[in-house]
């Protein structure tokens, strides 16, 4: 039984042949559990496994979302539910299966909707789901079920403090709407208000109150969603909301009353002071008439905002003149486009701050992408090895959903970041499949497939050392402990010290004190940036020395901290502790510890 649990070669073929790791996963825990119940004689072979359940975690973690809806409109069904099963991430699995509820109900496979929706745990994402597989069988005719589904999210809702928010609020007045069942709607309406108007932070409440504005225009409630608007704060805020409420408005089928708000927000553009946010607010009201196809309106608003733009710094030019060039290509004016974007190139030239010069050439790039292919290439060059690159090829994909199927997959193959390219080549196959495309999108999802399992990070490096090191400290083998920390100490090395990698990072040199190497610990945490350490992994080494019985090299590290207040936040940290008695003891308490952290806090995040 051990021996098929730990044969990665089976595993390999089992994910070729299922499209997930699901069956993998299930049988390792299976074995871990035999071999507990069978004595402690086995204890190595439930470390082992347990790094190598770690292993394909981590592995799994790099498996794009949208891959999952690919496969699943591809009409893969097993192979997309094996992947999402595969996903160890909580929320990782309720967004995918959402997904793969939500195209069930598409195609009126409404048991199996709502099996995958009922699936996900009770929470957010489940109400989410349920309300959306209510929504297709209200369009299916399916009523009664559309009913049910509501009720039973609803249900939720009202037993569930923590769900008990404007946004959902709003979803179930959208859901009770479409029934036609007006005082639920509107009930639930009141109870979104109720809950916008209840936060504290003025910008929270603002949020929620848009939140709350959009949904009464999805259900059919304009005169609230007016209302609404007095709770932005001045013309500026209005515009905006102005313009979200005319789009989805447009959306369901009211573009009368679109047109109606968009004018309104052009109205209240003349009474912005500030030039640069009337600058802004121009352009965005232009977008607004481009996306209702008002290309006289659009022309209008966008002269108003260039004339404006001319007066402002480079930075603040090229990016209204990029929002201009925006709306003119909405509405086909490919010519008018070309002369705002060249202005935008030069003014973004013309910037003195290097980062901001970049940043605003490679908006400008993403939108030549859709006119020139020529120039597009030539600012892709000039941007190759700045980190601006793959962001660059990702708004050009966003921009370019007419492109040819060959295109889409050259512009997604040419993404640097192996992960960022694996969740672009998915996103190219769920919009070629949606299109029709089904063997050009099949190719794209295999590819992207194939780069996600091939990833191999040091995060993720970092991620299985440090459980296979807890795992050996757990069971007392400190020989073996201390020759996976030897091959730890250079992979950390590699992890950012800020951003996601911190988390890790910490982990890392926690494992490295537990195994009895501090001085490699303490490289680690003294960089050239900070000869004297980062505090925040400084007192993360001194409280690991003093978990491991070196209470005076706990407090020695502790005093090395050059600034007052952390030397004192550190010391009073490592005196509440109690250090352990005896190396094997402190092991096992550092193996459940880091275990226990490392499950809640220490999941490389998605960019």
């Amino acid at each position: 039984m051990y021996a098929l649990a730990a044969d990665t070669d089976r595993h390999r073929w089992l994910r070729v042949v299922t499209g997930g790791d699901d069956i993998a996963l299930v049988e390792i825990r299976d074995t871990q559990h035999a071999l507990h119940r069978s004595g402690d004689d086995h204890l190595p072979d439930v470390a082992q496994l347990a790094w190598l359940r770690e292993w394909i975690r981590r592995r799994n973690n790099h498996v794009p979302w949208s891959l999952v809806e690919a496969r699943a409109r591809l009409g893969q069904i097993a192979r997309a539910e094996a992947l999402a099963h595969s996903l160890t991430g909580m929320d990782d699995r309720a967004v995918v299966f959402a997904t793969l509820a939500g195209i069930a109900a598409e195609r009126a496979e409404f048991d199996e909707a709502e099996r995958l929706a009922g699936s996900i745990p009770a929470g957010r994402r489940q109400v989410e789901a349920l309300l959306a597989v209510a929504a297709h069988a209200v369009t299916a005719g399916e009523l009664a079920r559309a009913r049910r589904l509501v009720d039973s999210a609803a249900g939720q809702v009202v037993a569930s403090p923590d769900l008990q928010q404007a946004g959902v609020y709003g979803q179930l007045a959208v859901a009770a709407a479409r029934l036609n069942d007006r005082a639920a709607a509107a009930r639930f309406a009141d109870q979104a208000e109720r809950c916008a108007a209840a936060m504290l932070y003025p910008g929270m409440r603002q949020q929620e109150f848009e939140v709350a504005g959009i949904a009464a225009v999805k259900s059919g409630d304009a005169d609230r969603a007016v209302r609404l608007l007095s709770h932005s704060s001045g013309p500026s805020a209005q515009i905006q909301q102005l313009q979200v409420l005319a789009h989805t408005a447009a959306r369901h089928g009211d573009r009368e009353r679109a047109a109606a708000w968009m004018q309104q927000a052009a109205d209240l553009g003349s009474t912005v002071d500030d030039a640069q946010d009337r600058a802004d607010k121009c352009a965005l009201v232009a977008i607004g008439f481009a996306d209702l196809g008002d290309a006289r309106r659009t022309a209008e608003m966008i002269e108003h905002a260039v004339a404006i733009a001319r007066q402002l710094g480079h930075a603040e030019r090229a990016r209204v003149l990029c929002w201009c060039a925006e709306a003119v290509i909405t509405v086909n004016g490919v010519g008018h486009a070309v002369a705002l974007v060249s202005e935008a190139e030069q003014a973004a030239r013309s910037v003195a701050e290097p980062r901001e010069g970049a940043a605003q050439l490679a908006w400008v790039a993403g939108l030549v992408a859709t006119i020139d292919t020529v120039w597009f290439g030539r600012l892709l060059e000039e941007l190759d090895q700045s980190d601006l690159h793959d962001q660059v090829l990702e708004d050009a994909l966003r921009r370019s959903g007419d492109a040819s199927p060959e295109r889409l997959c050259e512009l997604a193959g040419m993404i640097h970041d192996p992960f960022r390219r694996a969740q672009a080549l998915a996103g190219v196959a769920v919009s070629l499949a949606c299109n029709g495309a089904f063997d050009e999108a099949a190719r794209c999802a295999d590819q992207a497939e194939q780069i996600a399992q091939s990833i191999d990070t040091a995060e993720a490096r970092t991620a299985s050392l440090v459980a296979a090191i807890n795992a050996m400290l757990f069971l007392g083998d400190h020989d073996r402990a201390a020759a996976l920390a030897e091959r730890l100490e250079s992979i950390v090395g590699l992890l950012d010290s800020v951003g996601p990698g911190t988390s890790l990072r910490i982990a890392g040199i926690e494992a490295l004190v537990a195994a009895g190497n501090l001085a490699a610990a303490l490289r680690l945490a003294r960089t050239i940036e900070q000869p004297s350490g980062d505090p925040g992994v400084i007192t993360a080494v001194a409280l690991a020395a003093g978990r491991a019985g070196l209470a005076s090299r706990a407090r020695e590290i502790a005093l090395s901290l050059p600034v007052v207040p952390y030397r004192v936040r550190a010391l009073t940290q490592t005196r509440r502790r109690t250090p352990c008695r005896g190396r094997a003891r402190a092991g096992k308490r550092t193996g459940r510890a880091c275990s226990h952290d490392r499950g809640r806090d220490h999941r490389i995040a998605r960019p």
